[in-house]
């Protein structure tokens, strides 16, 4: 019975992991910068406390991973790798685009960057980037 309540008590971290996800999603979709920020912080520590708990439970003998458990993991793991790549994807696209259009002449490392040549002026260097 003891092993059965440690499974509930992991699900409730599951549970918590999820719920902090979907406001970081909620957050991000409203372009709310502090409400990313305050749903980042919680996160970190949602995940913090399950790992506490986990690494308690591995401790006294027990796996309080069920498979549905590890399922939803899984899914969890999916949606922040897929929010990472969003953000790496955007934040090139925006590094790119501020390189073209604060190119400096004899800049080499932007010339280099956008793989337009050093002799391209930085409209027809966007016109290229936008095509």
């Amino acid at each position: 019975m003891e092993h059965i309540a440690e499974m509930q008590d992991f699900s409730h971290h599951v549970k918590n992991v999820e719920d902090r996800l979907a406001e970081l999603d909620t957050a991000l979709r409203a372009h709310d910068f502090n409400g990313i920020e305050s749903a980042s912080l919680s996160l970190h520590q949602t995940l913090a406390n399950a790992m506490a708990a986990f690494r308690h439970a591995q401790q006294q003998g027990q796996n309080p991973l069920s498979d549905e458990l590890k399922q939803r993991l899984v899914l969890a793991q999916s949606r922040v790798t897929g929010v990472q790549s969003v953000i790496h994807f955007s934040s090139a696209s925006l590094l790119r685009t501020l390189d073209v259009l604060l190119e400096r002449p004899g800049d080499a490392q932007s010339a280099a960057y956008t793989a337009l040549g050093a002799n391209r002026s930085a409209t027809s260097s966007l016109k290229a980037y936008i095509s």
